[in-house]
């Protein structure tokens, strides 16, 4: 699967999904995505880092899925995002989902310091865009 799902700590010690993307998504792939990281999966409600480095593409298929309104904007998010063509897509995803949450960044150290400080935000009851 070009999606692969793990989990880590951020510096507080909050559980955090990990989204490593390799090679081309399609919407099989996001389905799978969904299905663990949605309602009634085993990552939901976790903060995510996704890493697209090694993602070449994305289907309109599976963009759609993702811009569909699938309840995972109400997670923080940081994308690790280096390749124009994906930062393009993933603006245009972020401004149809009016997602607050997420946030792109060029390293993964940015990303997950950023992650940590919303959700430590979060616990102590306040949000930062």
């Amino acid at each position: 699967m070009p999606v692969h799902l793990s989990t880590f700590h951020l510096p507080s010690g909050a559980r955090c999904l990990r989204e490593d993307c390799i090679g081309d998504i399609t919407l099989e792939d996001a389905r799978s995505v969904l299905e663990q990281a949605g309602p009634s999966g085993p990552f939901y409600g976790l903060p995510v880092l996704g890493l697209t480095e090694q993602m070449t593409s994305i289907s309109a298929e599976a963009r759609s899925l993702f811009g569909g309104g699938t309840g995972l904007s109400a997670v923080w998010a940081a994308a690790v995002v280096t390749k124009p063509v994906i930062r393009v897509t993933i603006n245009f995803l972020m401004r149809f989902n009016k997602s607050w949450k997420l946030r792109l960044f060029a390293r993964e150290d940015e990303a997950v310091r950023w992650l940590d400080e919303q959700v430590r935000g979060g616990a102590a009851g306040k949000e930062t865009r």
